[in-house]
């Protein structure tokens, strides 16, 4: 497995504190869910939660236009399989 940082984002909590939100894409040697995606969230530069999706396509390119959106949307480790699971849901139609 290899992991490549695609972004990151700094929120405001509701305490006030601030958290850093690492986004990376993940790589695979599955024939057939060879990417995925791995959030991580820092308080105070430690590391505070980590939530990963494990291999969930086959196409990098796929994995890139879910992650910046991901991104864009200041999705936290928390949610992150929740989101996923959405929008694979409906990209095949249930």
């Amino acid at each position: 497995m290899n992991m490549e940082c695609k972004g990151f984002e700094v929120i405001i909590q509701d305490n006030g504190l601030e958290a850093l939100i690492t986004y990376f894409l993940e790589s695979f040697d599955d024939e057939y869910a060879k990417y995925g995606i791995c959030v991580e969230k820092e308080i105070e530069e430690e590391l505070v939660e980590r939530e990963r999706t494990g291999g969930f396509v086959e196409n990098k390119e796929d994995a890139e236009q879910i992650l910046d959106i991901m991104i864009r949307n200041q999705i936290t480790p928390c949610v992150l399989n929740e989101v996923v699971y959405d929008f694979l849901s409906e990209s095949i139609g249930r």
